[in-house]
């Protein structure tokens, strides 16, 4: 008597038993549409290195910035790890996953100098920045961040640091 289970393969399992993915991506033609929006996008990140201490304006817009790009890289990471844990024979879905995880490595190191420089902005004008309507809603964000100020490192420190980590 053979009592061994076979796996059945990928295309044999009925979409109803499958992950809908839809919610995140309908096509893989949407992820390399935004993939490539991403990819553009994060080549604005030096035009806010050192002025993050402007205004209030500008800090919010590197914020919003960088919560859009984050958000993006999130939806396509997720996306590209779900499909390549569907079938891991699939190669496509592999370098999709690659390409999620580079794209993020990248921006780690474009971004690594937001946190640091918002840090050493000087108390009295984060403390005019914050009380900005522009700030309205983000004052966990912005808690967050200058709550670990005592043990942030210098800005290029962290940039060294960002190139370190995620390249594991």
């Amino acid at each position: 008597m053979n009592n061994e289970v076979k796996i059945p393969e990928r295309g044999d399992i009925p979409q109803e038993h499958r992950w809908d993915l839809a919610p995140l991506f309908a096509t893989d033609d949407e992820w390399e549409k935004l993939y490539a929006e991403l990819e553009a996008k994060i080549r604005s990140y030096p035009a806010y290195r050192g002025r993050l201490g402007e205004s209030a304006a500008v800090l919010r817009d590197v914020i919003d910035f960088d919560l859009e790009i984050s958000r993006g890289i999130e939806r396509l990471y997720t996306y590209a790890h779900l499909k390549s844990d569907e079938d891991k024979t699939d190669q496509r879905y592999m370098a999709l996953y690659g390409r999620a995880m580079n794209l993020y490595r990248r921006v780690s190191e474009l971004s690594s100098f937001i946190t640091p420089e918002i840090q050493a902005i000087p108390e009295n004008t984060m403390k005019g920045f914050i009380a900005d309507a522009a700030f309205d809603g983000y004052g966990f964000f912005m808690d967050k961040i200058l709550r670990y100020k005592p043990h942030t490192l210098s800005r290029e420190i962290e940039e060294i640091l960002a190139m370190s980590v995620c390249g594991l």
